[in-house]
């Protein structure tokens, strides 16, 4: 069986989407890694899954995609950054 049919009949399992887009990314067609990773982000919130769909936007000329999710991924980092200086804080 095809991953992609497992991915049809199991369209939440976040491990066959993460594999598929690695492999369509490999394969050199951006378009469809894109599209597997944009579905693929809001599930697991994982920011290399952000960075992924960066590049590729990048790599497509899609820049104002590009640069809203650049600026996404800024604005979680500085979240995260202030999340866990008080975090670090609480431990002490």
């Amino acid at each position: 069986m095809k991953l992609k049919e497992v991915f049809e009949k199991q369209p939440d399992n976040q491990r066959i989407l993460e594999i598929l887009a690695t492999a369509e990314q490999s394969e050199g067609n951006e378009k469809d890694a894109l599209s597997y990773y944009e579905q693929l982000y809001p599930k697991t919130k994982d920011l290399y899954h952000l960075y992924q769909i960066i590049t590729i936007q990048y790599d497509l000329k899609r820049l104002a995609e590009c640069n809203a999710n650049i600026d996404l991924m800024l604005a979680l980092f500085y979240l995260y950054k202030n999340y866990m200086c008080k975090f670090y804080y609480l431990l002490l």
